[in-house]
């Protein structure tokens, strides 16, 4: 049982499921999203599918030898 929620209404009916070309098994779409509203932002708590996280990519040493870092507030959706 599919929670209708998880599936952007903007996702096309023809690709919510498909054909296993091994069995012909149909597979149910269960999550999309198209990301497809202008100015979402991603930081804790303010979609309710997606986080962007506010984090280094060297956790051992808490960003004292990072080479990048990972902003929340860089993550939004703009022009579809």
């Amino acid at each position: 049982h599919t929670q209708k929620n998880w599936i952007d209404p903007d996702t096309p009916k023809d690709a919510r499921t498909t054909t296993s070309l091994v069995d012909g098994s149909t597979y149910h779409l269960v999550m999309s999203d198209e990301f497809n509203v202008p100015n979402r932002t991603f930081k804790d708590g303010h979609d309710p599918i997606w986080t962007a996280l506010d984090k280094s990519d060297d956790d051992a040493n808490e960003g004292g030898g990072s080479l990048h870092f990972y902003n929340s507030s860089a993550v939004t959706t703009q022009d579809g």
